[in-house]
């Protein structure tokens, strides 16, 4: 029997092929998948760019905070940052001179060199405490992505450093590696840390001390400890000589001084060479100033500069130096030491040139003693004192001064003797004494 009407059309329906149909969205489905996969791969070599960008960033941005302050100078050379961040960009990240002439921060600090990028920047002309690097934005193409409507993306990556002033390790620095003997002396730092190779023994009545987050450092054991006041910090390992980077610039300039005439009176005959040199006993004060025509500021003892109790010494701006004498040796002829008995004097180091901040200088070889002071030290010193090998003699009592100094010898020798100081990076020899970090 051969069915006819609805019975016949439902016996083809329920007999249809739909194999076609399934094919069509299995492929549909194969082309979406792929493009997501696509996109995925895609995105994960953009991630892998924008990796490689932020690195060098962060690379980019700290060379350039390295260079900021050049060793003893305390004017920022930000052509020297600018051009260490394009060379580290370059290397690390191979961005080329040009892609920085297009390049827009639109978060850029508040100044930008002139004929520069916004995207290198600092916060302040004269000494910026933070930078900030933009690296070039750069668009990275879709090799798959675009077959779902996917092109690419533009990357960049920014880095911002603080770059801090930070105390030098020792305001007081004792570097020579024995045991000192400190009995019945008294030191003290403000605004600063005390550093002490070797062992210390406070001896009877001996102290120590220090204000704020000032540390007395020991390379080995101090004894008793009760008689240090503030931090203490005794294994701290030694202290290296905290300006033997700078100290050979103290000196750029000797070759300018004559070394004869050999002159006789420096209250009068200005910057130059002296042999031992005692000032007379009476007589008005002595005062030692840099050359009104050339600037010269050093003034060089190839013996004592004795200054007995009644006189009085000042020096405006200049530099006492004591060479040792032969290089390598310390013959006691021509060796040059400071004297200073009377308590009468004022020692103010110069602002400008190779001696930026240096009151007094003995050269590395010099032992001979230092005598900063007779009895009560009512002077004052300001300026950085530099006698890495020389033994210190402190005066007697500190009578209420403070010099404003950075005070670096080999030992001190004096017993029963004071020694107060202060520091100011602004009036000391200039330090490359900054922290840097990223915080961005």
């Amino acid at each position: 029997m051969v069915l006819t009407g609805r019975g016949a059309v439902r016996e083809r329906r329920d007999g249809r092929d739909d194999s076609g149909a399934i094919a069509i969205l299995a492929a549909i489905f194969a082309v979406v998948m792929f493009g997501f996969a696509a996109v995925v791969v895609d995105l994960g070599a953009a991630r892998a760019t924008r990796g490689s960008a932020q690195k060098s960033a962060d690379a980019s941005a700290l060379a350039a905070a390295n260079v900021l302050y050049p060793p003893a100078q305390t004017a920022a050379d930000i052509p020297a940052a600018v051009q260490a961040a394009k060379q580290y960009a370059l290397a690390n990240y191979g961005t080329a001179a040009g892609e920085w002439a297009g390049c827009a921060d639109t978060g850029r600090l508040s100044h930008v060199p002139l004929g520069g990028t916004s995207c290198i920047s600092f916060d302040a002309a004269g000494t910026p405490t933070r930078l900030r690097v933009r690296i070039p934005p750069r668009d990275v193409t879709s090799f798959f992505g675009g077959i779902v409507g996917y092109d690419g993306l533009t990357i960049s990556a920014v880095a911002e450093v603080t770059v801090d002033e930070q105390p030098p390790d020792c305001v007081l620095c004792v570097i020579e590696p024995v045991n000192h003997n400190f009995d019945k002396d008294d030191l003290r730092v403000d605004d600063g840390s005390v550093w002490v190779n070797g062992n210390v023994d406070l001896g009877g009545s001996g102290r120590i001390s220090t204000t704020g987050a000032g540390v007395t450092n020991v390379e080995g054991t101090l004894t008793p400890a009760s008689r240090v006041t503030g931090m203490l910090k005794q294994g701290a390992g030694a202290v290296t000589d905290p300006l033997a980077d700078v100290a050979p610039g103290f000196l750029s300039d000797l070759a300018s001084y004559p070394t004869t005439p050999v002159k006789t009176n420096p209250c009068s005959d200005g910057p130059g060479y002296y042999a031992a040199v005692t000032l007379p006993t009476s007589g008005g004060p002595c005062t030692l100033s840099p050359d009104p025509v050339t600037g010269a500021n050093l003034y060089i003892f190839r013996g004592t500069l004795n200054v007995p109790k009644a006189r009085t010494l000042v020096t405006s701006g200049v530099t006492l130096y004591f060479p040792c004498g032969t290089a390598g040796t310390c013959a006691s002829a021509g060796q040059g030491r400071l004297d200073l008995r009377t308590d009468n004097f004022a020692l103010t180091a110069p602002t400008t040139g190779p001696r930026t901040g240096l009151a007094v200088l003995y050269d590395q070889f010099n032992n001979a003693a230092l005598k900063l002071a007779g009895k009560d030290a009512a002077g004052d010193i300001t300026g950085t004192v530099y006698a890495p090998a020389a033994g210190l003699d402190m005066p007697k009592s500190c009578a209420g001064t403070t010099f404003d100094a950075m005070v670096i010898v080999g030992e001190i020798t004096s017993k029963d003797n004071c020694l107060s100081l202060s520091y100011d990076a602004a009036r000391n020899v200039p330090l490359n004494n900054r922290s840097t970090g990223l915080s961005k």
